[in-house]
């Protein structure tokens, strides 16, 4: 996606507030500092990355359940 120039779409989500994020692909790591601070995070839950995304923002979109979805917000 990256090499092709394509975004990504996140949605997160609690109880009623939702947000929809269009960000860029900027890198994709499979070592280094940041990753190993998650891994211990991480290790607590019996959970490990092998990489992390790393993604720039461009829209936030709002979706939540009220009358403001579909608003753009950024």
């Amino acid at each position: 996606m990256k090499k092709k120039g394509e975004s990504v779409s996140i949605l997160i989500t609690k109880e009623r507030n939702s947000y929809e994020i269009i960000a860029e692909i900027k890198d994709y790591q499979t070592y280094g500092e940041m990753l190993d601070k998650i891994n211990i995070e991480l290790k607590r839950i019996g959970l490990l990355a092998k990489g992390i995304w790393i993604f720039e923002s461009k829209e936030v979109w709002n979706q939540s359940a009220s009358s403001d979805a579909g608003k753009r917000i950024v």
